[in-house]
């Protein structure tokens, strides 16, 4: 079987995201072979991996702005801690 926290932590962990037929794998996983479960979990999977690389784009972002204010030796001491 698939652990669903397993799934989470490869879709969080994975800089460059989830291949789309990864994607379709697990929602062909959890959907259990049924053709419209597994389109309904291929869209929600799809979404999320959206809505996560919007996310790491804002943050991104964010740290961009904030590491042009703050002199590196902040920012080392930050992530040290």
């Amino acid at each position: 079987g698939v652990d669903l926290r397993t799934v989470q932590l490869w879709f969080q962990e994975n800089e460059k995201g989830i291949s789309t037929a990864n994607i379709r794998w697990l929602a062909r996983v959890f959907g259990c072979d049924d053709p419209v479960a597994t389109s309904e979990w291929q869209m929600e999977l799809s979404a999320a991996q959206s809505r996560l690389s919007a996310k790491r784009r804002e943050w991104k972002r964010a740290g961009s702005s904030v590491a042009q204010e703050i002199p590196d030796t902040a920012l080392t001491a930050t992530f040290d801690d």
